[in-house]
């Protein structure tokens, strides 16, 4: 139990840090756990097509595992871009450049010896207007270091997207296998919860008729208890997988991937 509080103190304090709030401030949880206690017997896979409902009935989504879709591949896909436009600028670099500069000013001189507001009255314009052209002759390899950086990042922006759209890919089949997988693995802590309740009342009654003890009424007790922790672990497993594929658009490369522990 101490191990738990603990746990659920790291989390709040986890969650806490990814909103941007203070680390003292009280939270409260509006997503509860679904835990009907029921199950099929052969769970049905995710259809994609279908809209993941959120508990409570305020908001439903329709799940979309498209890699293109995925924020990390369009972060990656707009970094591809900017490295394009870089080397560009990179080249560029070499050609001449031309500058225009104007300057127009009024100059006032007042007449000498007044200081009547109507002397100001006269100003004399003075327009200058300046050509310079430039054209690089030795930079010490400066361009050529240049062009070279930025014809490597744009190497590396290509390879790190096309590795995050291999990563986003595996990365949606992961969140949809782990779905099925706690899918199947509630369904069958729902019926282990049910057996071990009809061997606890079974247990009562042999206890009550004098055939068993009470430690084995203890031990099937345990059991019971043990089912019911599991169960309870299974459904907050498949409420967090299912939320995870219908958020999956939104989450990182690798946010999808969490270890189920039992």
């Amino acid at each position: 139990m101490i191990q738990a509080r603990c746990n659920r103190d790291l989390a709040f304090l986890r969650l806490r840090q990814l909103l941007g709030i203070p680390l003292g401030q009280p939270l409260a949880l509006t997503t509860p756990i679904r835990d009907d206690g029921t199950a099929d017997a052969e769970p049905k896979p995710l259809v994609l097509s279908d809209p993941i409902v959120f508990p409570g009935g305020d908001r439903s989504l329709i799940p979309d595992t498209s890699v293109g879709r995925r924020s990390s591949v369009r972060q990656a896909e707009a970094n591809v871009t900017a490295q394009e436009y870089a080397l560009r600028a990179a080249r560029w670099e070499r050609l001449p450049s031309f500058q225009i500069t104007s300057l127009y000013q009024r100059f006032g001189y007042p007449a000498e010896g007044t200081i009547l507001p109507s002397s100001f009255a006269a100003f004399y314009p003075n327009w200058t207007a300046t050509l310079g052209f430039s054209f690089p002759v030795f930079t010490g390899g400066r361009l050529t270091g240049d062009r070279m950086l930025a014809e490597a990042n744009l190497i590396e922006a290509k390879q790190a997207f096309e590795q995050t759209r291999e990563l986003a890919a595996l990365d949606a089949r992961q969140a949809l296998t782990q779905y099925e997988q706690t899918l199947a693995a509630y369904a069958a802590s729902v019926g282990t919860d049910q057996q071990a309740a009809k061997a606890y009342s079974i247990a009562e009654v042999r206890f009550r008729e004098g055939i068993s003890t009470q430690v084995e009424l203890q031990q099937s007790r345990t059991q019971y208890e043990q089912a019911r922790l599991n169960r309870v672990t299974a459904a907050r497993d498949l409420e967090v997988a299912r939320l995870k594929v219908a958020l999956l658009k939104d989450l990182p490369v690798g946010g999808t991937s969490a270890s189920v522990r039992r």
